[in-house]
């Protein structure tokens, strides 16, 4: 029965258009939950022709992720997160997107795996597309989402959030850490800034970034800024603006 279950929860996760998760098991000191959504989708371009393709391109892609939590002791618990990505058409990819886990306590969160560095928390407040997203935020790597042998802290403390990571890579000089924080108000708004430091090709590359958000009932309007540099070279500031109405 909690085959058939799982499968018909599974089956419906992924057949939802939007993000969608579901508690398959919970009792008083854990939990698991499955999620994942499927994007039908194509591309039509000139660019797509090329070694005898046509202009159309399948880029459908399905998306499955776990989370497990659990309660250790009093005042400290355990969560882990899996998320797999599956592409059709020509390329039929299999990725991991997430891989990550880690211990909570009143303090905060502390994690290892692959996982987001901690300027994602203020380059989403702009990434809300499901495609066209935040990656022009993404001066340098270090910067970037799925970050492989990533250390992250996370906690909040009277709608302080703080966030920080360190990414340890397996090839020399390659190695980056950050720091973000993002303040929200009562009212709505919601203020972010953060740092990014480390090596990339050898050398020196940071970036800051300053993000706002306000939230007025179904209406969403946020702006992030970056700036960096790499090496000797002065990277472009960047602007991203987005006003949408939330859907509730």
């Amino acid at each position: 029965m909690k085959k058939t279950v799982l499968a018909s929860t599974l089956t419906t996760l992924l057949f939802a258009g939007a993000a969608q998760a579901a508690t398959v098991y919970q009792d008083d000191n854990s939990s698991l939950s499955i999620g994942g959504r499927a994007e039908p989708r194509f591309n039509i371009s000139d660019n797509n022709e090329v070694d005898g393709d046509s202009s159309f391109e399948d880029i459908t892609r399905a998306r499955v992720n776990i989370t497990g939590k659990s309660q250790v002791m009093d005042g400290i618990g355990a969560f882990g997160t899996y998320e797999l990505e599956v592409g059709s058409g020509s390329d039929e990819t299999l990725e991991t997107r997430y891989l990550f886990a880690g211990i909570d306590t009143h303090y905060g969160a502390l994690s290892y795996g692959k996982q987001d560095s901690a300027q994602v928390i203020l380059t989403d407040f702009t990434d809300i597309l499901a495609t066209f997203g935040g990656d022009a935020a993404d001066l340098i790597n270090g910067n970037k989402d799925k970050r492989e042998n990533n250390f992250v802290y996370s906690g909040t403390f009277e709608g302080l959030t703080v966030t920080a990571n360190y990414v340890v890579n397996d090839e020399k000089n390659t190695d980056s850490y950050g720091i973000s924080f993002v303040y929200s108000l009562p009212m709505g708004l919601d203020l972010g800034a953060g740092y990014v430091d480390g090596k990339e090709s050898d050398v020196d590359a940071d970036q800051f970034n300053l993000a706002a958000a306000y939230t007025f009932n179904d209406f969403y309007f946020a702006a992030v800024y970056t700036d960096g540099s790499l090496g000797d070279l002065d990277l472009k500031p960047m602007k991203s603006r987005r006003l949408t109405k939330s859907i509730k």
